[in-house]
């Protein structure tokens, strides 16, 4: 492709994507419905004048999913993970198993296949395993246990030497005092563990996704963050505009079935899951409803998900505008179960205060029925003392 034309499907992806952000900042919208619908726009789907071509907006949306990657590795650094990781991963492991194995039997009642019913609910581990499940096309025992192996061995590897070598290099840059130095020097180490990872077959994404929590240990994530997200925001508006132009509106009307199930089964499950789970792991009722009910989600990563599959030929090209829409809808209704948790939360303290209060009374109300003790000749005791204090002469001689 000639400059002229990639110059062209630049400008097109970028100014619809700036009108439509402003309209649904004013409609008070997440941002990232209007960079949807700016790829519904400018895709093959609607009869629209203008159109971008799939294949460069595909290949600039692989930035923004690395940059949001490296974005996202920036707040979740190794040392925090290692603080959390017992209450936090306890939670985490409850909900990832329930929620993989609900998503796999409503996708087997809505009749996918094996390999999309996988897909149907699964989190970053994923994106690991991959490369095995589009290479053999099945999902065996033996192909995960080596892709584990592989992994501990990749991860442990690129970690090991990391946590050597990139916070000491990033406190180093920063000390020359210069942000668009950090900011080059950051933005390389993320671009390079990306290649590393898929050089060893792996996908782009986890490679990022390590190289910001390792960046992070430097203790300077805050200030790398605040630099990149410019960067991040262009490249990731990009990457939404690619996720919209895939969306095939006529393969929604055919299987709504398949989202209004998926988005009850996210809703639902995530709900009991993780509040269960965090009443499990030794928090309260209202901590563990609260956030139960405030993530009923599956959030912009979902995107990143269904295109590595769909990219990989591992599930069919209609899963994609499915996964989208039960992201879209989940994201919508978080709002009002937040709400919904305030007041549930509210609910449960008055029931607790008041069941506080009848156990008081009662305690009470049993203490006055209770008979009260009096020491043998306590009265005589009282009375001959009293008639002492009155004539204190007259008892003495009588005695």
């Amino acid at each position: 492709m000639d400059s002229h034309a990639f110059l062209q499907n630049l400008a097109v992806v970028l100014c619809v994507a700036a009108v439509a952000t402003v309209v649904f900042q004013r409609l008070r919208q997440p941002v990232v419905f209007g960079y949807l619908l700016a790829g519904l726009i400018v895709g093959p789907y609607l009869p629209v004048p203008l159109v971008a071509d799939p294949q460069t907006v595909r290949a600039l949306s692989e930035l923004g999913v690395i940059l949001l990657m490296f974005s996202l590795g920036l707040e979740f650094s190794i040392r925090k993970l290692v603080q959390v990781s017992q209450k936090a991963g306890a939670v985490a492991l409850f909900e990832s198993s329930v929620m993989v194995s609900v998503g796999y039997l409503v996708g087997q009642m809505l009749g996918f296949t094996r390999m999309e019913s996988i897909f149907a609910v699964i989190a970053i581990f994923l994106l690991t395993i991959l490369t095995t499940i589009a290479r053999s096309g099945t999902v065996s025992p033996g192909d995960l246990a080596i892709t584990a192996v592989r992994l501990a061995m990749f991860l442990a590897g690129l970690i090991g030497f990391g946590i050597l070598t990139v916070p000491r290099a990033i406190r180093a840059v920063q000390r020359l005092g210069k942000p668009e130095t950090t900011l080059v020097a950051s933005i390389g180490i993320c671009f390079a563990a990306a290649l590393l990872a898929l050089s060893f077959g792996y996908s782009v994404a986890l490679g990022a996704f390590i190289a910001g929590s390792l960046v992070a240990e430097s203790g300077h994530e805050v200030e790398i963050e605040n630099l990149v997200r410019p960067v991040r925001d262009m490249f990731a508006a990009i990457f939404f505009v690619s996720v919209g132009m895939m969306i095939d509106p006529t393969a929604l009307t055919e299987h709504w079935t398949a989202v209004l199930a998926l988005t009850l089964a996210v809703i639902i499950g995530k709900v009991l899951a993780v509040t269960v789970g965090a009443f499990l792991a030794g928090h309260g009722r209202r901590t563990a409803m609260k956030a139960g009910m405030s993530l009923a989600q599956i959030g912009e990563f979902s995107f990143i998900i269904a295109s590595v599959g769909v990219a990989s030929g591992v599930i069919g090209a209609w899963m994609y505008p499915v996964a989208i829409a039960v992201s879209a809808i989940t994201i919508l209704t978080t709002p009002l179960l937040i709400k919904l948790s305030n007041r549930g939360a509210a609910s449960i303290d008055h029931c607790q205060t008041a069941r506080r209060r009848r156990s008081i009374t009662g305690c009470r109300s049993r203490s006055r029925r209770l008979p009260r003790y009096t020491a043998p000749g306590s009265n005589a005791c009282a009375a001959l003392h009293a008639r002492q204090r009155k004539n204190p002469g007259r008892i003495a001689s009588s005695g």
